[in-house]
């Protein structure tokens, strides 16, 4: 059975050239935690939203695919073919 070994949080944060006002403040950087979450048996998957605990989920989600040989959406049943917007 794999095992979570792991969980890493990487804050990335990137000053802005043009800052943005918020409803409340000013934006002055862009900023996202990437979440690294590595298992026992060596495979590792990154997830990416403002909150950590949906990166961890993405990256529970990564790892899956991984370990399937699949793609994210192929396990979530998705299918390949032209969506009209």
């Amino acid at each position: 059975m794999t095992r979570i070994a792991s969980v890493k949080p990487h804050p990335i944060s990137v000053p802005l050239k043009d800052v943005p006002w918020t409803a409340h403040e000013e934006l002055k950087a862009s900023s996202v935690i990437v979440v690294e979450v590595r298992t026992d048996d060596g495979l590792t998957g990154y997830g990416q939203i403002m909150a950590a605990i949906g990166g961890i989920d993405i990256a529970l989600r990564d790892i899956k695919g991984k370990h399937a040989g699949l793609p994210v959406w192929r396990l979530l049943a998705g299918d390949k073919r032209p969506i009209p917007t």
